[in-house]
Protein backbone atom coordinates (compact mmCIF):
# COMPACT_ATOMS: atom_id res chain seq x y z
CA UNK A 1 0.00 0.00 0.00
CA UNK A 2 2.69 2.18 0.84
CA UNK A 3 4.86 1.65 -2.30
CA UNK A 4 1.84 2.29 -4.14
CA UNK A 5 1.07 6.06 -2.52
CA UNK A 6 4.69 6.91 -3.50
CA UNK A 7 4.05 5.91 -6.71
CA UNK A 8 1.17 8.67 -7.44
CA UNK A 9 1.71 11.83 -8.75
CA UNK A 10 -0.12 14.64 -7.98
CA UNK A 11 -1.37 15.57 -12.01
CA UNK A 12 -3.22 19.30 -11.38
CA UNK A 13 0.63 20.24 -9.71
CA UNK A 14 2.21 18.29 -12.87
CA UNK A 15 0.17 20.07 -14.78
CA UNK A 16 0.31 23.61 -13.73
CA UNK A 17 4.18 23.06 -13.22
CA UNK A 18 4.52 22.26 -16.87
CA UNK A 19 2.41 25.30 -17.77
CA UNK A 20 4.61 27.68 -15.88
CA UNK A 21 7.44 25.84 -17.59
CA UNK A 22 5.86 26.85 -20.81
CA UNK A 23 4.97 30.23 -19.79
CA UNK A 24 8.63 30.99 -18.81
CA UNK A 25 9.77 29.88 -22.34
CA UNK A 26 7.08 31.85 -23.79
CA UNK A 27 9.03 34.77 -22.32
CA UNK A 28 12.19 33.61 -23.05
CA UNK A 29 12.07 31.51 -26.33
CA UNK A 30 12.72 27.69 -26.10
CA UNK A 31 16.34 27.52 -26.26
CA UNK A 32 17.33 24.61 -27.03
CA UNK A 33 21.32 23.43 -27.97
CA UNK A 34 21.44 24.63 -31.10
CA UNK A 35 21.26 28.24 -29.95
CA UNK A 36 24.26 28.38 -28.17
CA UNK A 37 23.41 29.52 -25.29
CA UNK A 38 24.91 28.58 -21.83
CA UNK A 39 22.85 27.08 -18.98
CA UNK A 40 23.92 30.24 -16.94
CA UNK A 41 22.59 32.26 -19.73
CA UNK A 42 19.81 30.58 -20.12
CA UNK A 43 19.30 30.52 -16.37
CA UNK A 44 19.59 34.17 -16.16
CA UNK A 45 17.05 34.83 -18.73
CA UNK A 46 14.84 32.30 -17.04
CA UNK A 47 15.24 34.23 -13.67
CA UNK A 48 14.73 37.87 -15.23
CA UNK A 49 11.60 36.31 -17.32
CA UNK A 50 9.97 35.13 -13.94
CA UNK A 51 10.42 37.93 -11.98
CA UNK A 52 8.53 39.84 -14.85
CA UNK A 53 6.08 37.59 -14.40
CA UNK A 54 6.09 37.68 -10.94
CA UNK A 55 5.47 41.18 -11.06
CA UNK A 56 2.72 41.15 -13.22
CA UNK A 57 0.78 38.56 -11.67
CA UNK A 58 1.18 40.13 -8.11
CA UNK A 59 2.06 38.95 -4.48
CA UNK A 60 0.12 35.21 -3.74
CA UNK A 61 0.05 34.09 -7.73
CA UNK A 62 3.68 35.59 -7.78
CA UNK A 63 4.29 33.32 -5.29
CA UNK A 64 3.05 30.25 -6.18
CA UNK A 65 4.13 30.36 -9.71
CA UNK A 66 7.63 30.86 -9.12
CA UNK A 67 7.68 28.26 -5.90
CA UNK A 68 6.19 25.42 -8.75
CA UNK A 69 9.21 27.09 -11.13
CA UNK A 70 11.77 26.71 -8.81
CA UNK A 71 10.56 23.03 -7.68
CA UNK A 72 10.95 22.31 -11.55
CA UNK A 73 14.01 24.17 -12.02
CA UNK A 74 15.85 22.47 -8.88
CA UNK A 75 13.95 18.91 -9.76
CA UNK A 76 12.62 18.81 -6.26
CA UNK A 77 9.96 16.76 -6.27
CA UNK A 78 8.67 13.55 -8.01
CA UNK A 79 6.15 15.86 -9.92
CA UNK A 80 9.17 18.10 -10.91
CA UNK A 81 11.56 15.06 -12.58
CA UNK A 82 8.96 13.74 -14.82
CA UNK A 83 7.74 17.09 -15.80
CA UNK A 84 11.61 17.73 -17.13
CA UNK A 85 11.76 14.46 -18.91
CA UNK A 86 8.54 15.15 -20.78
CA UNK A 87 10.07 18.66 -21.62
CA UNK A 88 13.27 16.04 -22.97
CA UNK A 89 10.93 14.03 -24.48
CA UNK A 90 9.09 16.15 -26.51
CA UNK A 91 12.19 17.79 -27.70
CA UNK A 92 13.03 13.91 -28.74
CA UNK A 93 10.12 13.29 -31.03
CA UNK A 94 10.23 16.80 -32.17
CA UNK A 95 13.75 16.56 -33.64
CA UNK A 96 12.99 12.40 -34.58
CA UNK A 97 10.13 13.97 -36.73
CA UNK A 98 12.18 16.92 -38.40
CA UNK A 99 15.06 14.13 -39.41
CA UNK A 100 12.19 11.52 -40.68
CA UNK A 101 10.69 14.77 -42.67
CA UNK A 102 14.04 16.36 -43.69
CA UNK A 103 16.28 13.34 -44.94
CA UNK A 104 19.27 15.95 -44.72
CA UNK A 105 19.04 17.42 -41.46
CA UNK A 106 21.10 15.85 -38.44
CA UNK A 107 20.08 16.59 -34.70
CA UNK A 108 22.34 14.87 -32.79
CA UNK A 109 22.81 17.79 -30.43
CA UNK A 110 19.75 17.59 -29.52
CA UNK A 111 19.86 13.54 -28.69
CA UNK A 112 22.98 14.38 -27.12
CA UNK A 113 22.16 17.27 -25.09
CA UNK A 114 19.63 14.44 -23.05
CA UNK A 115 22.20 11.75 -22.77
CA UNK A 116 21.64 10.75 -18.89
CA UNK A 117 18.83 12.98 -18.47
CA UNK A 118 16.10 10.19 -17.80
CA UNK A 119 16.07 8.57 -14.48
CA UNK A 120 12.59 6.75 -14.35
CA UNK A 121 11.65 3.59 -16.28
CA UNK A 122 8.97 4.59 -18.83
CA UNK A 123 11.43 7.55 -19.37
CA UNK A 124 14.20 5.26 -20.18
CA UNK A 125 12.05 2.97 -22.39
CA UNK A 126 10.58 5.65 -24.30
CA UNK A 127 13.83 7.19 -25.28
CA UNK A 128 15.41 3.68 -26.45
CA UNK A 129 11.87 3.19 -28.92
CA UNK A 130 12.90 6.52 -29.98
CA UNK A 131 16.38 5.97 -30.45
CA UNK A 132 15.25 2.68 -32.43
CA UNK A 133 13.09 4.16 -34.66
CA UNK A 134 16.12 7.02 -35.40
CA UNK A 135 17.04 6.83 -39.03
CA UNK A 136 21.13 5.61 -39.24
CA UNK A 137 23.20 8.86 -38.98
Amino acid sequence: EEDKEEKVLDVQKLVTMALVHDIAESIVGDITPHCGISKEEKNTLEVEAMEKLKETLGDVAGETIETLWLEYENGSSREARVVKELDKLEMLLQASEYENEYKDVDLTEFYSSCDGSFKTENGKRWVEEILRRRPVR
